[in-house]
């Protein structure tokens, strides 16, 4: 028995429930294949309530959005007696799942299962200050993006250096700062004239930590039909975007992202509903250009962020994989 399964058992045991715990390859070879390798499907008995338990691979640490999405997918399968086991879940985390009534179990600190059993003990040493609070306002999220995923310097950079990169003002800088530190994901700054942006964090754990506060950058989409075939002005997103990141294969229409809407005017007429040779152009809160790995392609988070929401389990298992080749 492993040590993860160990402590599950020994948990339930201190609540007054001798759970049995059996292995399920049934279930396992039933899932998309992306959740089999997130998780490890087992079948138990709580309190003579028979439910599937979706036990975390050891060093998997999926976000609130992920798990909500996987509840919505692993339930299609299995019904709704369904919880997973994590080895560790911050407060902000615990929140959003409680609130969407996502049942969890951590083990020997939390278990939430409506119906059966709720111990929400307070965990000493957690971080208190990771809440979902507002999201955040764009040049902010966009400040955020571009640390993860550019590495501009190895030096923290001043907030009028970064107004400059991200083509905003000094005081929009100043503002998406003060965001950030209310929302724990930036140190605060030494008295002084010249303001450096110091995370709170790095890589992985930074963008788990701001996930819950960052937006869709589609403002909103059309379709289109373009007079000029291959236009300078947009950049691949939507399918076809996750297409060249991964293997899945692209929607019916292509699909371009953009800023303003002026750039398009001549070259791109508006039509009511798909037809062929039409495109879907997306209208973005923010430049794709600024966070663009190449001129053609959106960046791989913003691309996450427009597309998390989806049910379709080919595009999200076409996610993992794309987030896996983000240069953390």
């Amino acid at each position: 028995m492993s040590d993860a399964l160990r402590a599950l058992k020994n948990y339930f045991a201190e609540l007054g429930a001798d759970a049995e715990l059996i292995p399920d390859e049934d279930v396992k070879r039933r899932l998309p294949l992306f959740l089999g390798q997130l998780y490890e499907p087992m079948r138990a008995t709580v309190f003579g309530r028979p439910m599937h338990l979706m036990v975390a691979v050891k060093g998997q640490h999926p976000t609130p959005a992920e798990l909500e999405t996987h509840s919505k997918l692993v339930g299609r399968h299995l019904g709704p007696d369904v919880a997973f086991v994590l080895d560790g879940l911050p407060s902000y985390a615990r929140n959003r799942l409680l609130k969407r009534r996502i049942p969890f179990i951590v083990p020997n600190r939390q278990m939430f299962l409506p119906g059966v059993i709720i111990d929400l003990r307070e965990v000493h040493g957690e971080p208190t200050h990771q809440k979902p609070g507002v999201p955040l306002s764009m040049p902010a999220q966009l400040l955020l993006l571009r640390h993860l995923q550019n590495h501009i310097g190895h030096q923290p950079l001043a907030l009028h250096e970064w107004a400059a990169d991200l083509q905003y003002s000094k005081m929009s800088m100043t503002r998406a700062h003060r965001e950030l530190l209310n929302a724990g994901l930036v140190e605060e700054a030494p008295p002084g004239k010249t303001v450096a942006v110091r995370f709170a964090a790095e890589g992985r754990a930074l963008w788990e930590r701001a996930l819950p506060l960052l937006r869709n950058p589609i403002q909103k989409e059309g379709h289109f039909r373009l007079r000029n075939a291959h236009p300078e002005w947009g950049f691949d997103a939507g399918l076809t975007a996750l297409a060249h990141y991964t293997d899945l294969a692209e929607g019916p229409e292509r699909m371009l992202a953009i800023w303003r809407l002026s750039k398009t005017q001549t070259e791109a007429e508006p039509v009511p509903d798909r037809d062929t040779g039409t495109v879907v152009i997306q209208r973005w809160r923010y430049s794709p250009a600024i966070l663009a790995d190449d001129r053609r392609t959106v960046d791989r988070l913003s691309l996450y962020l427009s597309l998390r929401d989806s049910a379709d389990e080919r595009i999200q298992s076409a996610l993992s994989r794309m987030l896996e080749g983000v240069k953390w």
